[in-house]
């Protein structure tokens, strides 16, 4: 992994956690019934958990660039009942648009 930062000329950016570097982090919440049980030991299963049965709705908390998107399952850039108000807003512009079409 380290040679292929390293070609890529971005060792001082990725690879790690540290003060100015990238970050892009993703937590997923394994305690529900689709990720249950999770076996952390010697023959650990998280890995399967996460491509296989984890879903989008299993993350918890998002960070890109070192910047928090999503914690607690709540969007912190976006106003997301705004978001929720405008498309319903604009759903019934279109119905009605179309009945009168």
């Amino acid at each position: 992994m380290d040679s292929r930062k390293k070609a890529l000329g971005m060792e001082k950016e990725l690879g790690s956690i540290d003060p100015g570097k990238k970050a892009d982090i993703i937590t997923v919440d394994l305690n529900t019934p689709r990720l249950t049980p999770v076996h952390g030991s010697v023959n650990s299963n998280i890995l399967q958990h996460l491509v296989y049965a984890a879903h989008g709705d299993d993350v918890d908390t998002v960070m890109v660039d070192g910047k928090l998107l999503m914690k607690d399952r709540k969007l912190a850039t976006v106003d997301e009942q705004k978001v929720i108000d405008d498309a319903i807003k604009a759903s019934s512009r279109v119905v009605t648009a179309r009945k009168q079409s």
